[in-house]
């Protein structure tokens, strides 16, 4: 009976909301993988500043701390993107699926 329900709902959000339930979804992974990279990120970014610190405050010593720390900024900057547009999706199915549940009670 419940397996029943999900699929009714399933089938109700698809046919309301269509390809935004795949571009919901791709943001949600998407945002998944932010983590890993920041992660992943971290130690260059902490060798990259120790480094920068023992070789003095020349550009040529500081230039791998600086695209460390741009794709670090690229990062934060991709998540509130990737924050807003999932939002906005999410926003735009549900006035779908309201719609959508209106039609077929009248």
């Amino acid at each position: 009976r419940r397996l029943h329900i999900a699929a009714r709902t399933a089938r109700i959000l698809w046919e309301a909301s269509g390809a935004l339930m795949f571009a919901w979804a791709a943001t949600l992974a998407l945002q998944g993988l932010l983590p890993i990279a920041t992660v992943w990120l971290t130690k260059p970014l902490v060798d990259g500043l120790q480094a920068a610190i023992g070789g003095g405050t020349s550009l040529e010593a500081l230039r791998p701390l600086l695209r460390i720390a741009a794709a670090y900024a690229a990062l934060i900057v991709a998540a509130e993107i990737l924050n807003l547009a999932r939002l906005w999706i999410s926003l735009s199915q549900s006035e779908r699926v309201q719609d959508h549940i209106s039609d077929l009670v009248h």
